[in-house]
């Protein structure tokens, strides 16, 4: 039963890609979609592409800052390892590349897996804390509709309450727990693991109790991000969409807030349809739309993959390796 959890999950994300699809595409009008697709001004969509590349540097030196209390990582690993995961988001399911890239850099430079893993998801929770933020500063510029608006603060509620158990689950001492609690049990292997293994993640949670480190990793998120608009904001441009701002604003924290609907690898139409629905109070012309969704979903896409492609052949990992990881992780 517990094993059959990963397949139901990943057949669910599938189900909704094919369902997403279908609500993007089922009345679109072909021939005026591939006439709005050729208008497509390419030299500002490769500087699109080249300032998301730039983001995704960029974030490998947030988590550079937050794996700084667990040893020596240098610049180059932490962005090669950092975009490894990112590409393998987009290729595998169930977004198996946050614990491929933890457990690879883990043995290269001999961390502790879930150690590693504990940064990764503090770097997530930290993406989440600067969307919320960013998401409150669009209130106070464009109407918000309400159902979207209590998502936003839900989630702003929610990433600061993570930080806060985060910060107090650092700073637990995993050792006095494991003693006072688990005495007669430490006999029994799987407790052993069990325990060794929440250590080693509490130590990787505990670079949030740096205010350094964590206004370092912060400022690096915040510039991440802020590309990120920047990048979607030359697609609306190379897709002759003459918007204001905040709607590459608006398209960045609903599509990224929406990754957490379930679905197939690459998030295919669900990408598609969080960006129609975001540029839908600007753009009502459908095929319009559908081609911006199309090009924002290529872009960020392929870049992704190709960035990560070049840091495998830079780290020189072949894919067994990257399959390897992936089991060791599951296990």
């Amino acid at each position: 039963m517990i094993g059959s959890y990963p397949h139901s999950k990943l057949w669910l994300g599938i189900v909704c890609s094919a369902l997403f699809l279908i609500l993007v595409f089922h009345n679109v009008r072909w021939t005026e979609l591939a006439a709005v697709l050729q208008t497509v001004n390419w030299a500002t969509l490769l500087l699109a592409a080249a300032v998301y590349a730039l983001s995704l540097v960029v974030r490998g030196l947030c988590w550079q800052a937050l794996l700084a209390h667990l040893g020596p990582v240098t610049t180059g690993e932490a962005i090669s390892y950092a975009n490894i995961g990112y590409m393998a988001n987009n290729l595998l399911p169930l977004r198996a590349g946050e614990v491929i890239r933890a457990t690879l850099l883990g043995s290269k430079r001999d961390f502790s897996k879930s150690a590693v893993l504990g940064t990764v998801v503090l770097e997530r929770l930290l993406d989440v804390l600067i969307l919320g933020a960013l998401a409150m500063l669009l209130m106070l510029v464009m109407h918000i509709p309400t159902v979207l608006k209590q998502s936003i603060l839900l989630t702003v509620i929610i990433g600061c309450l993570g930080i806060v158990g985060i910060w107090g689950a650092a700073g637990r001492s995993w050792s006095r727990l494991s003693a006072e609690r688990l005495e007669g049990w430490l006999d029994r292997r799987a407790v052993r693991v069990a325990v060794n293994r929440g250590q080693s993640f509490a130590k990787g949670l505990s670079g949030v109790r740096s205010l350094k480190q964590a206004g370092v990793a912060g400022f690096y998120s915040l510039l991440a991000w802020m590309l990120v608009c920047g990048s979607i904001y030359l697609m609306m441009l190379a897709s002759q969409l003459r918007l204001p701002w905040y709607a590459a604003l608006l398209v960045m924290v609903v599509v990224n807030l929406g990754s957490v609907i379930p679905s197939s690898p690459g998030s295919i139409g669900v990408v598609h349809f969080l960006a129609v629905v975001a540029i839908s109070p600007w753009v009502l012309d459908q095929e319009v739309a559908v081609g911006f969704s199309i090009i924002l979903h290529a872009v960020s896409f392929l870049v992704t993959v190709v960035l990560g492609g070049t840091c495998l052949w830079r780290e020189r990992i072949g894919i067994g390796r990257v399959n390897q990881a992936g089991l060791e992780a599951a296990r």
